[in-house]
């Protein structure tokens, strides 16, 4: 990994607030590239059913595993819980269980360092654990949960109990420094994209296309902004909209209003996504400006940059990072303006190439690599 601590390989649990099999994201990919040098033990909660709109098999790894071998220095264990817990007043059997779990691996693996990514993860972290405790913060947590006050409790106790906060925006940083009180032991390190793996399916030309593609890879949630989706389509008729990626039961009824040329693919295997980006006369991000928004460091506008796209977001102060290589949107209105002026320029092989060295400069292989830096430089002793 080319790091000034590569004589050191550590031992790592990262445990992952989504499934190793839930659409690729920040968690899989940092424990791929740590994994590179050191030894990772990836430990999360998988649900008692299979769900294809959010669990996308890969690499030939069998979804009803709780074991998986990766490769020699990664190992995924995937755990179930008592499935609504809450509601049948079993949380406390579900929080000993795997706070047992993890507290056995600790014994067996002895780690060099424990790696949260979430508030609830607190309850799970036995007191006899003693090596250092890092807690990943990658999004605004008390804005995507509904119990604000349990999860606010959740995070201040963790915060306080971990030895380094390691938080994916500026924003949620400053966000959270407020909120804790945190003086120090607090550092960046944002998102990314698997460069090599996306730049290589470069090859489609998206002019080809008979219809022009607006096209949307990501999370259909509470944050997707339907209203201004919906309105482009209808104001661009002979084009077709694209959006792919795992639909939340609680907005699908806004599916349903799609004007008839916006199809709704449902989750993407990850081996795919770049070559359907690719087609993709323009690549969107049609995000709502809430709370859970503002913080985000968006994993989509990486891996749109490495394929070079012409890129239409939402406007966000995170968002301003990549201002030399995206145009933003603040209304429905100006979302239509843009997608016109984009349908009729003409970007230069100069442009393409700077929007690619950017996402070559933000790989998920570098972010490991300074994930790493600051582990050893802070709490490894």
């Amino acid at each position: 990994m080319g790091n000034l601590y590569h004589h050191k390989k550590l031992k790592i649990l990262y445990f992952s607030k989504v499934d190793w099999f839930w659409t690729k994201q920040r968690p899989q990919q940092l424990a791929e590239q740590l994994a590179i040098d050191n030894k990772v033990d990836f430990l999360a909660i998988r649900s008692w059913r299979y769900n294809a709109n959010v669990l996308i098999p890969r690499d030939n790894q069998d979804t009803n595993k709780k074991f998986i071998k990766v490769n020699d220095n990664l190992n995924v264990y995937r755990k179930r819980v008592i499935p609504k817990a809450k509601k049948l007043g079993l949380i406390k059997v579900n929080n000993f269980y795997i706070k047992s779990y993890l507290y056995r691996l600790y014994k067996m693996n002895n780690y060099d360092v424990i790696v949260c990514t979430a508030p609830n993860q607190i309850h799970y972290l036995d007191e006899r654990i003693n090596c250092p405790i890092v807690y990943d913060c990658m999004d605004n947590e008390r804005a995507m949960e509904n119990d604000t006050k349990q999860v606010y409790s959740d995070e201040k106790l963790l915060v306080h109990r971990c030895n380094w906060i390691i938080s994916s925006s500026e924003l949620l940083k400053m966000q959270l420094k407020k909120l804790y009180s945190i003086e120090k032991k607090i550092s960046v390190v944002n998102n990314g994209v698997d460069f090599e793996f996306f730049n290589k399916f470069r090859k489609y030309n998206y002019k080809n296309n008979i219809t022009p593609i607006i096209g949307y890879v990501g999370s259909v949630d509470s944050w997707f902004d339907f209203e201004a989706v919906n309105y482009i389509a209808k104001k661009c008729s002979d084009y077709r909209f694209e959006i792919y990626g795992p639909i939340n039961k609680q907005v699908k009824s806004r599916i349903k209003l799609s004007p008839p040329n916006v199809y709704y693919y449902g989750s993407l295997n990850y081996l795919l996504v770049p070559q359907v980006i690719d087609s993709f006369n323009i690549a969107i991000m049609p995000f709502k400006n809430n709370e859970i928004v503002k913080t985000v460091n968006p994993v989509k506008l990486y891996e749109y940059l490495a394929l070079g796209k012409n890129i239409i977001a939402n406007y966000s102060e995170e968002n301003l990072k990549f201002s030399k290589y995206i145009e933003f949107y603040t209304d429905k209105q100006s979302l239509y303006k843009k997608i016109v002026e984009l349908s009729n320029a003409v970007s230069s092989q100069d442009i393409v190439n700077t929007k690619i060295i950017f996402a070559q400069n933000n790989s998920w292989k570098k972010r490991a690599n300074l994930f790493l830096d600051i582990i050893m430089r802070s709490v490894i002793h």
